[in-house]
């Protein structure tokens, strides 16, 4: 079984607003994004900061909140993996931030994880943890071990796993702009993606 985890529950502070809430199209990014993710795997779970307000959401879509504010992604993950059901052996990670995900994109990393750990996009030769997938058999240990170590950043969990690097180029198959890979922290930058590629639908 596949899941989607969306994590949502940072600040927000170079866009000045929460992203989760940001209307894109006629719809909060959060709601959208997560209909977009439902189009590729079966529920989506997500992470929220204590507290925080949400929007309705569409049914299949479970809302755990992080115990304490403001600790990082690789923390959220942690909050997200503890409340999958134990059938789920997979899951694609994603934000709140990237309002033209593509379902085939997320497709296309989950059939590219195979038997390893994780499948993540290498985009102008930077990981992008944020878009990818992962085996979720051993991963909360990886997790915890690095939180235990000090690590917030997502990129930790790359050392010393079986990781299936993919060159983002090859994406364009299935998303040719790669607009899957484009997210914003600013609102320079959202209007920028709305200049790159249209209205959203």
């Amino acid at each position: 079984m596949t899941n989607s985890i969306l994590l949502c529950g940072g600040r927000s502070t170079r866009f000045g607003t929460p992203k989760a809430t940001q209307l894109v199209g006629l719809r909060p990014a959060l709601e959208h994004i997560c209909s977009r993710l439902l189009e590729a795997t079966e529920h989506v779970l997500v992470v929220a900061a204590p507290g925080q307000d949400l929007p309705d959401l569409p049914e299949r879509v479970v809302v755990v909140r992080d115990p304490v504010e403001g600790l990082g992604p690789l923390n959220g993950f942690a909050t997200g993996l503890a409340a999958l059901p134990p059938e789920v052996d997979r899951v694609f990670l994603t934000s709140c931030d990237v309002p033209f995900l593509q379902p085939a994109f997320v497709r296309r990393t989950l059939d590219e994880l195979g038997s390893h750990d994780l499948a993540i996009p290498v985009l102008a030769g930077i990981p992008q943890p944020l878009a990818a997938a992962y085996r979720v058999s051993g991963l909360r240990e990886r997790v915890e071990r690095s939180l235990a170590q000090g690590n917030r950043s997502l990129k930790s969990l790359l050392a010393g796993a079986d990781v299936n690097a993919i060159d983002a180029e090859s994406f364009r198959v299935v998303d040719p702009d790669l607009r899957s890979l484009r997210s914003f922290n600013s609102p320079e930058e959202f209007e920028a993606l709305l200049r790159d590629f249209g209205p959203i639908t």
